[in-house]
């Protein structure tokens, strides 16, 4: 244990990892696909996740569209009633 204590470790790259595997092209295939992108006893967590942030982005920009429409139709009204 000492001597694991000693030693640096370091976090490696996908490059570095994948530079010591040999079927490295079918070992990309299977790290990029979606259905294994959330197995494991962390995954409903991390599926979890991700639904709720396409969600809360997809109501942000409905609410930013909504937004940009009031402020056009206020502007209108506002220049309206200057030149009134």
């Amino acid at each position: 244990m000492i001597k694991l204590a000693d030693l640096e470790l370091e976090k490696y790259t996908e490059d570095d990892l994948m530079s010591c595997v040999s079927n490295r092209t079918q070992v990309l295939e299977q790290m990029q696909n979606p259905k294994n992108k959330f197995k494991g006893p962390n995954g409903p967590v991390l599926a979890a996740v991700k639904l709720q942030t396409a969600w809360r982005r997809h109501k942000a920009y409905a609410s930013f569209g909504q937004l940009k429409f009031l402020m056009e139709k206020a502007t209108i009204i506002q220049r309206k009633f200057r030149l009134y």
